[in-house]
């Protein structure tokens, strides 16, 4: 499993440097970065737009997590364009090697969560795992390889939630009856609400 951290979303809504904002005593892109690092996988990568995002992580974590940084130099075209350039890089070529996306704004993921979508796509419920919230999917999200031509052809500021879809079939959905593990924070509400 290829592990893809999406962390070049310019905040907009939020207003500032949302990744750095502290969440529980640690910034909120590092509750993902260490996730990610403290997990077994083939390759971790990290495409960003910002240097003290990339800075904070690599203070961090130093080489240990064994990551590949990617600086986003069109983020302001949307998502897609880093979901893009994470698949460019990839160096498998394992049909059956699948890519867990995550996004740097979803704190709350844990290990189990991501263990449960690992193995359903190990198990072959699907080429594309999604996690469930309540009644709401969510990320992370498990894409098969036979999905990376779509995914690159993605415009604008979209994930893969229109090849899901157009694609129910391929669809296997994971409920996790802890909607908190599913909050992503967009806006400084968002923030603040995690304090009330």
């Amino acid at each position: 499993m290829i592990a893809v951290i999406l962390a070049a979303g310019l905040s907009k809504r939020f207003g500032g440097k949302k990744l750095l904002k502290e969440i529980q005593g640690k910034a909120m892109v590092l509750h993902v970065t260490d996730l990610v690092g403290n997990m077994d996988f083939e390759q971790r990568i990290l495409v960003y737009s910002d240097e003290a995002v990339l800075n904070k992580v690599k203070d961090s974590c130093g080489c240990a997590y064994d990551y590949q940084f990617f600086y986003n130099r069109q983020a302001e075209k949307g998502l897609s364009t880093s979901i893009r350039l994470a698949l460019e890089t990839l160096a498998g070529d394992n049909k059956d090697t699948g890519i867990i996306f995550f996004v740097a704004d979803q704190p709350f993921v844990d290990e189990t969560t991501v263990k449960v979508l690992c193995e359903a796509y190990n198990e072959g419920k699907g080429s594309i795992i999604v996690p469930l919230y309540g009644q709401n999917r969510g990320n992370p999200v498990v894409f098969s390889n036979k999905w990376i031509e779509q995914l690159k052809n993605l415009e604008g500021d979209v994930g893969g939630r229109i090849i899901i879809r157009e694609n129910p079939k391929e669809v296997w959905e994971v409920p996790l009856v802890d909607d908190r593990i599913g909050r992503d924070i967009d806006t400084i509400e968002d923030y603040h609400a995690l304090f009330r």
